[in-house]
């Protein structure tokens, strides 16, 4: 008996012990109840709250006048008829530019913009025979006619010819039209054959395995298989696949539609890092919030905010503008300077602006950014002009280049859509906002007046407010939870304090309704009620962040949601946990990474409800974490080969550069992903800069021919490979020097040259098992290498070679490794086009060491990864505790593949150790099981 409780005891004492080292550190706390929940974005800090030299822009008037010289003037033949594709009759086309000739195709996206917005701007300009006609014509975009049997943007499109975002948005704006007008005899069945042709799209790329992967440019709609350019993919591709699934489900009511657009969201939820590439990515805010508002789904809203305001990782520089030019357009961030584009800024607006519908918690960030963007958006337009310029938006503008200029028809067709969103107040800087304007697929029964109203100055606003609803109305703020106005008929005035937003929901008030029932109202129109709101506050983006410095967090909460847990992780690794938070946490700098990263906060509450916040901060763990850090006094110094020199400009004390200059030598670490951080305030011309190694003496384009601006960030391994295809090989340590190069008779003013590690947190054996699971792998391809692909395709880990003139690998995090313990790497390999090999880096070493030499063979490997290294070195010069990363290799021609089922790490079994553990486990449990019974 004494034997088996000891064992139930010993049992017990394990259980205990487990409990409490994995249990996380408690920390006394109290987050604030308020009914006022607000969250804020790191990207939106320098924002204006109002806009500089702010003017109301009546943009109503613009896209009616546009829409009117679409339709009615036509003195440049922008209508034009087309031959006779896919549906057997003759189709009518616009020009997707001013100035295009009539040869060029028609763009399914034209037409449609151009009906949604003529029904928004309620213009009744077109007849019936002439909506019909138009309805007709973009029917002839379902392309049948090459086998393909899809919506497209051309009549006669070949899939392979366009990227996701192209193959997609048509059919997105498509079920956005036919919620607005009356079917034709064969929109429904097309718009359910759509439906259907996306969602096999998704069970193909892994939908039927439970795991999709959209990390490729585009899919092929005759072959039936994915595509991938070799240059760029789209993986944010899987959002517009989301909502145009969304939207099936709504119409049609099918299941499978809310299954695959899941399963899409579950792998926009998988990215730690902005996705985005054109548009689609910036539906993330508004289906994440609906979907969570009216299902039972738990979407990261916050991340994908966080996304709408960044800038992309998968597309060099391109994003939202946030700094004194063009605040609030979408396009080029640092392309001369700048150089936003008026379609993608225009549908930015349209598509950001419904998702307060379903979180409140936005309206202030959502109200100054589209005081912004409508304030900018007239960067576009030639006011001056007296012909057409001032009424068709040009398709971009540049900061600092002269391009020639287009006028785009496309972008101007879209206007409507953003323009009856707005109206004007009598107070300067404040509109009302129209928030269902751009909302679909509702139900209108439950379709209430809902607009934002936004206050941008410090002080108090009196606005006044006249109700859409006709009748006695009362007047409830979805922001506050609570009634502004109560049975009232009419306009009526409306206090909004200084920086602060209403949302305003009208509920129609009946003669003789008690409060009950008004409640009841409330509550069904009400879809915006998020609980729970957490902020990161105070860190400055990209904000210095060194040890022992504040992480101030703000935590607002209604009595609904009560915090039950916080934890604090960075570029997705937990470093800190509590229970509650009461005082700001010290971030222990020393023990992580210098370089640029993400901080997030969770927040759990009740129910399961999360949120987060995100800010991009510059870890420095110590006082110079630079590899170089020129500033521009620093940059005169260096040597110059040609009979132009450098000098500081006497305005800015910027460094004007006017021939080829070189840097002092420095040392340089390959192995930890060094960036190269320029501020570039001027050129007059293109310009390079290449990176020189001093002991070959070969240089390799880091910025070839460049016309950026601003501030630029880049991967150097990444643009080393691109740049240099087949020629750049440098591993390790090496010294090196910077070479900046402006192309003949030109100039290129330098603020600053800075180069420092990105500092990747290498991976604990405890995280060993999930780091090799599909879904993060496919991800690694973000931040690493450009001369592979790898993707998850119907049950594989499929490695792709795009070096044009080469062997093209995918390499792995780093992950710390005991080489006493016997590591061993498994790969099970079950395909290959060519050969494939297998490579191991120790960090900070120069050159590779094979684990399997290229091999044609299929099958289960299995390597001792210490045996291989200790044959490889000389005695003495390896230790026991090193960081290693694996290379997986396809040793073939361009776009030659490895398909790999498994890749493991994992210490070799000790079978003493083992034989002991699985006996004392055996015990324990008989041992159990003895004491029950007797004890029974």
């Amino acid at each position: 008996m004494k034997i088996q409780r000891f064992w139930l005891y010993g049992l017990l004492f394990i259980c205990c012990m487990t409990t409490l080292v994995f249990q996380p550190i408690l920390v006394k706390a109290e987050e604030e109840k308020s009914e006022l929940i607000s969250k804020t974005i790191q990207a939106t800090q320098d924002i204006p709250y109002l806009p500089d030299h702010y003017r109301y822009i009546d943009w109503r008037q613009r896209a009616v006048e546009f829409n009117n010289f679409l339709f009615k003037t036509n003195t440049a033949d922008i209508i034009f008829n087309q031959e006779e594709k896919n549906t057997g009759r003759a189709a009518l086309g616009i020009k997707t530019y001013l100035d295009e000739g009539m040869e060029e195709p028609s763009q399914a996206l034209t037409l449609i913009g151009a009906l949604l917005s003529t029904e928004a701007l309620n213009l009744n300009i077109l007849n019936e025979e002439e909506i019909s006609k138009l309805m007709e014509s973009i029917e002839s975009y379902y392309n049948i006619e090459n086998g393909e049997g899809t919506f497209l943007n051309y009549q006669e499109g070949n899939s392979k010819e366009m990227s996701f975002w192209q193959q997609l948005y048509p059919s997105i704006v498509y079920f956005m039209l036919m919620d607005r007008y009356s079917p034709t005899v064969d929109s429904d069945a097309m718009l359910q054959n759509i439906a259907d042709t996306w969602y096999e799209v998704v069970m193909d790329l892994g939908g039927s395995d439970g795991i999709v992967d959209f990390g490729y440019t585009g899919y092929d709609f005759k072959n039936k298989i994915p595509f991938d350019n070799g240059k760029w993919i789209e993986p944010d591709a899987a959002a517009g696949v989301a909502l145009l699934q969304y939207y099936a489900f709504e119409k049609f009511g099918d299941r499978k539609y809310m299954k695959a657009a899941n399963l899409c969201m579950e792998y926009m939820d998988d990215f730690d890092r902005n996705p985005g590439y054109e548009l689609l990515y910036l539906y993330l805010p508004y289906l994440s919030a609906r979907l969570n508002s009216t299902g039972d789904y738990h979407f990261n809203t916050a991340k994908y905010m966080e996304f709408f305001f960044t800038e992309s990782d998968y597309r060099r520089e391109y994003g939202i503008f946030n700094d004194d030019y063009a605040t609030g357009l979408i396009g080029e961030r640092t392309q001369y300077g700048g150089s936003p584009s008026s379609f993608q800024s225009i549908i930015g607006a349209t598509a950001l602006v419904p998702m307060l519908k379903y979180d409140q918690r936005y309206a202030i960030e959502v109200g100054r950014y589209l005081l912004n963007v409508t304030n900018n958006l007239n960067l576009f337009y030639d006011e001056d002009s007296s012909d057409n310029a001032n009424i068709v938006p040009l398709e971009r503008v540049e900061k600092d280049g002269d391009a020639r200029q287009r006028h785009s028809i496309l972008s101007g067709t879209y206007l409507g859509l953003l323009a009856t969103m707005i109206e004007p107040t009598n107070v300067e800087g404040i509109l009302k906002v129209d928030i269902n304007q751009n909302d679909y697929y509702v139900e209108e029964a439950k379709e209430r007046p809902l607009y934002l109203l936004f206050n941008p100055h410090e002080d108090q606003k009196v606005v006044e407010y006249e109700p859409q609803t006709t009748g006695c109305v009362s007047l409830y703020d979805v922001v506050s939870h609570q009634f502004l106005k109560e049975n009232i008929k009419g306009k009526t005035d409306i206090e909004i304090k200084g920086n602060e937003a209403v949302m305003i929901l009208e509920i129609p008030i009946e003669e003789g309704e008690n409060q009950y029932s008004i409640d009841r109202k409330v509550e069904h129109g009400v879809s915006a009620d998020v609980p729970l709101a957490v902020n990161i506050l105070d860190i400055p983006r990209y904000g210095v962040i060194d040890d022992k410095y504040p992480i101030n967090i703000d935590i607002q909460t209604t009595d609904e949601a009560a915090v039950s847990n916080i934890k604090l992780s960075l570029d997705g690794e937990p470093i800190f946990q509590n229970v509650n938070y009461t005082k700001p946490y010290e971030l222990e700098a020393t023990k992580l990474e210098n370089g640029y990263h993400l901080l997030e906060v969770e927040v759990t509450a009740k129910g399961g409800l999360k949120d987060y916040s995100y800010a991009r901060v510059f870890i420095q763990k110590d006082d110079q974490p630079y590899i170089l850090n020129n500033q521009a006094i620093d940059i005169t110094k260096w040597e110059y080969d040609s009979e132009r020199d450098i000098s500081l400009t006497n305005e800015d004390k910027d460094a004007l550069i006017q021939g080829r200059i070189v840097s002092q030598p420095f040392a340089i670490d390959f192995s930890q992903v060094p960036l190269l951080d320029l501020e570039v305030a001027a050129f007059s011309g293109s310009w390079s800069v290449l990176l020189r190694d001093v002991e070959s003496g070969h240089e390799f384009y880091l910025l070839k021919d460049s016309t950026d601006a601003g501030h630029i960030i880049s991967n150097m391994n990444y643009v080393l490979h691109r740049l240099n295809p087949g020629k750049f090989n440098l591993l390790g340590k090496h010294e090196v020097q910077l070479v900046v190069l402006p192309d003949e008779n030109s100039t290129v003013t330098l603020k600053q040259v800075q180069i420092f590690n990105e500092g990747i947190q290498t991976i604990e054996e405890s995280k060993w098992k999930t780091s090799f699971r599909t879904e993060k792998i496919t991800h690694w391809q973000s931040r690493f290498n450009a001369l592979a692909r790898l993707n998850y395709y119907k049950g594989q880990a499929v490695i792709r070679n795009l070096n044009p003139d080469g062997n093209g690998g995918m390499q792995t995090h780093y992950f710390e490794v005991d080489l006493s313990k016997h590591p061993r790497f498994k790969i099970k390999v079950d395909e290959v086009d060519e050969l494939w090999s297998l490579l191991v880096y120790i960090e900070g070493e120069n050159r590779g060491y094979y684990l399997q030499y290229p091999t044609d063979k299929t099958g289960t490997f299995s390597y001792n990864i210490s045996e291989v290294l200790e044959k490889a070195l000389p005695e003495g010069d390896l230790d026991n505790q090193v960081n290693l990363q694996f290379w997986v290799v396809c040793n073939g021609h361009y776009d030659s593949t490895v398909k790999v089922d498994y890749l493991r790490l994992d210490y070799e079994k000790n079978w003493f150790e083992l034989t002991a553990i699985i006996l004392l486990s055996v015990l324990s449990v008989t041992a159990i099981c003895v004491n029950v019974n007797k004890e029974n």
